[in-house]
């Protein structure tokens, strides 16, 4: 966008400050406005680019990651640890997640990455030690495609449910 012109002054140089500040674009639901503030020399009788010429940026709005634990007879269970993995090895930790006293558990804002989405892996990680005699720690891995300004649901909306321990 070209702005109108901008007088200078009698020193020669002016700078201003440019910050986006609204996003006219069909997907504005799903990208952030760039927060950025970009310093920018008026030089007389000359166009001066922003950002030294190079694109200006904007990423997706983050999405969250929600699941919903409970037991055999639909007793919801909280204080239940899942970890959110990079990699389907589970060995790259992004975030984790801790069920609350309904059983739900609602993950931090997730980052997307330029493709519009991001696949992660969730995997039930750890117990209260009042629920480790009586459940059995899941090792079910759980793959979650994470979209823009979205909270999807693990296991595709059904609720998880921990095995009571035999013996």
């Amino acid at each position: 966008a070209v702005s109108a012109n901008i007088s200078v002054g009698k020193s020669g140089n002016r700078t201003v400050y440019v910050k986006e500040t609204a996003l006219n674009h069909p997907d504005s639901d799903i990208i952030a406005l760039n927060t950025t503030v970009f310093p920018v020399v008026i030089k007389p009788n000359t166009t001066t680019p922003i950002n030294d010429g190079k694109a200006v940026i904007n990423e997706y709005k983050p999405g969250k990651i929600m699941l919903v634990k409970e037991n055999q007879n639909g007793n919801r269970l909280a204080g239940v640890t899942f970890s959110i993995y990079t990699d389907d090895a589970c060995r790259n930790l992004l975030t984790t997640i801790v069920t609350d006293e309904h059983g739900v558990g609602i993950s931090e804002a997730i980052s997307i990455d330029g493709s519009g989405k991001r696949l992660l892996f969730v995997k039930e990680t750890a117990l209260t030690d009042e629920q480790k005699p009586l459940y059995e720690l899941s090792h079910t891995v759980y793959p979650v495609v994470v979209f823009p300004n979205q909270t999807v649901q693990v296991n595709n909306g059904k609720t998880i449910i921990n095995r009571w321990t035999l013996g």
